[in-house]
Order: structure tokens, then C-alpha cells, then sequence
């Protein structure tokens, strides 16, 4: 079965977005005629790159990420 794919840029900066990046995947997911197994597995993929996207910028509770863009380290080297 051929399903045309449709393209759609949808801004991350908030777990509100990260919501509707979710529905959006499980909508075209199902739309194209992906089992439920498959549909999650889809889903949680997206999911996690979408909120790897978001959570570099953010800074958390104990200071800013040790991995900046990318994944260059910043800090300290460590010795060995």
C-alpha cells in the first residue's frame, strides 16, 4: 500500500509541543496504516528525538548539561 507522505514543521520548545508532535506522529502513523505495536514504537521514537531537541537548551535543576549542541563535552577534562 502507498501512502503519500506529508511534510509538517512543527516548533518544540515545550512539552506542550512535545505533545502535539506525539498525536500528530500516532495520526500519520495510523493514517498510513501502521499496526498499534508499530504506531508506539513510531511515536516514542519521535518523541525522544523531538525532546532531545528541546532539553540541550534548557538547564536543569543542578546546572546546565555537561553535553552541549551536538555533544561536544564542556567543562573540565577528566583525568584518566
Amino acid at each position: 500500500m502507498m501512502v503519500a507522505a506529508q511534510r509538517q514543521a512543527l516548533p518544540v520548545r515545550s512539552d506542550v509541543h512535545l505533545m502535539v508532535v506525539r498525536e500528530a506522529t500516532r495520526s500519520a502513523a495510523a493514517t498510513a496504516g501502521f499496526s498499534l505495536v508499530s504506531q508506539t514504537k513510531l511515536v516514542t521514537a519521535v518523541s525522544e528525538l523531538a525532546r532531545n531537541a528541546v532539553l540541550p537548551g534548557r538547564r536543569r535543576a543542578d546546572g546546565p548539561a555537561p553535553y552541549g549542541h551536538a555533544g561536544v563535552r564542556h567543562g573540565r577534562a577528566r583525568a584518566r
